[in-house]
């Protein structure tokens, strides 16, 4: 088998888990790294909870689109919520302390306290690439 894909619609932060599972069962046949596994199960879930949580803000009626294709080669995940979308770029880095402070001084560290996921994905994943409505990403990892 040269590659997998799998798709699945979900609606709520509970049903990421049963895709995880399917997920770490693909990448234990394709024979990822320990490591690399981690990297991307954290990746993952970071980027479908933020599609369920600001993107489709909790609503059950509202889906979370996941397509994956794993090969001997890398693992990719195409991810969209049916919310509004967001600009990445104003995402500040989570360790910009000079911002932190800055932040601290206004009394406006909310921002801080999301965007975690975001700066751990960029971290992990050898590619993410968020559409232009910002409501849909692509990350990818290499074997």
């Amino acid at each position: 088998m040269n590659s997998i894909k799998l798709e699945f619609v979900i609606q709520n932060e509970n049903q990421i888990l049963d895709v995880k599972e399917k997920l770490i069962q693909n990448l234990d046949f394709f024979q990822f790294e320990q490591d690399k596994k981690n990297l991307i199960e954290i990746a993952f879930e970071e980027m479908c909870i933020n599609g369920i949580i600001h993107g489709n803000k909790n609503n059950k009626n509202k889906n979370l689109f996941i397509q994956i294709e794993i090969s001997h080669q890398e693992f990719k995940a195409f991810i969209q919520d049916e919310g509004d979308g967001f600009s990445p770029s104003v995402v500040p880095e989570t360790l910009d302390f000079d911002l932190l402070i800055d932040l601290i001084e206004k009394n406006e560290t909310e921002i801080f306290t999301h965007g975690r996921g975001i700066y751990l994905t960029r971290q992990y994943m050898d590619q993410v690439v968020y559409n232009e409505k910002g409501n849909s990403v692509l990350i990818v990892k290499k074997k």
